[in-house]
């Protein structure tokens, strides 16, 4: 590590034109992707199904149920002791997650946004360091709730399909521990020395970020008139997401969507009506806020480019519209 921060200093300015550069990239190749596995034509026919309000009200959980994200990097500004707008770090953090729930690509996204948003001249070593110790407690309401989801698949009716994961749940809710004990040794000092407040805090974000996409997962079955149970379907959930997390498929949705098609149909979903409830659930979780935080990143990549040449593309932009409007 003592390598890595003098080199992030000396070629910082290169490393992030790399990272917008790769990132812009990712973004291209992820649009093509959705343009050949969604079909305008299905979402049509499902939207159609659903009233305006049921539309509307699907469109703002959604935004709701990705907003909690953005209190990790609340703490991480605390952390980094970076003062920051508060628009600002919507905007920032928005465009982070939204970003990395899709595309992910290994931690790029996540770890090379927040590294380029977030550092500052001559503090490029405590802002890898703040990151390291803040992104590993993103996945401890995972482990929480795939605790918690034991006992749902021993216990909880109709469950007994899942009993051949319950491994899955329980490898996960290891974790938590996992980091707790790692952040308790003083000597570690890019995944340790966190202090027991930001710890809390990050666990409850945690808590919130992840009970809020399940209930958003939960609620799209009950939309579209499912008669399902979440005892059954937080588990499936939760399992499905660990899958998909461990296939590094971006979005985990390729594994993801078989193991929650699989396990749907066995809570007498037929295999449309699943596609149909993942289809949805990928839109407005997935896709919505992507676009929305695509918009961000290229207006943020569009102001590095303007500063990095004093201003000059900004110039030619406006004379360029004024030449157009005459």
């Amino acid at each position: 590590m003592n390598r890595i921060v003098p080199f992030f200093k000396k070629w910082q300015n290169v490393l992030k034109g790399l990272l917008f550069l790769s990132i812009l990239v990712l973004v291209l190749m992820e649009l093509s992707r959705m343009g050949k596995t969604i079909s305008p034509a299905a979402v049509g026919q499902i939207l159609r199904r659903l009233s305006f309000l049921q539309v509307a009200s699907l469109f703002l959980c959604g935004l709701l149920s990705v907003s909690p994200m953005m209190l990790y990097d609340y703490v991480l500004t605390k952390e980094l002791q970076k003062q920051i707008r508060p628009g600002k770090l919507i905007e920032n953090s928005w465009t982070i997650n939204s970003l990395n729930n899709l595309i992910g690509f290994a931690g790029l996204v996540d770890v090379g946004l927040r590294y380029s948003y977030f550092s500052e001249k001559d503090r490029e070593g405590e802002t890898m360091k703040g990151i390291s110790r803040v992104i590993p407690y993103f996945m401890s309401g995972l482990s929480v709730y795939s605790f918690l989801s034991l006992f749902l698949v021993i216990f909880a009716p109709g469950n007994r399909v899942l009993y051949p994961y319950l491994i899955v749940l329980l490898l996960a809710s290891l974790i938590l521990p996992a980091l707790l004990f790692v952040s308790s040794r003083k000597k570690i000092s890019f995944f340790g020395n966190l202090h027991a407040h930001r710890v809390r805090a990050l666990i409850c974000a945690s808590l919130l970020d992840w009970g809020c996409v399940t209930l958003f997962f939960f609620s799209i079955g009950r939309i579209l008139g499912y008669p399902v149970s979440i005892l059954n379907i937080a588990p499936l959930f939760l399992i499905s997401i660990c899958i998909g997390m461990v296939s590094m498929i971006p979005g985990s949705l390729g594994s993801f969507d078989l193991m929650m098609i699989s396990g749907l149909l066995h809570f007498s979903i037929n295999q449309n009506e699943a596609a149909s409830w993942l289809l949805l659930f990928r839109i407005f979780y997935y896709i919505i806020p992507f676009f929305i935080g695509l918009i961000f990143f290229l207006k943020s990549m569009g102001k590095q480019i303007n500063d990095k040449f004093q201003g000059l593309p900004q110039k030619m932009a406006a004379l360029l519209g004024q030449g157009i409007s005459h």
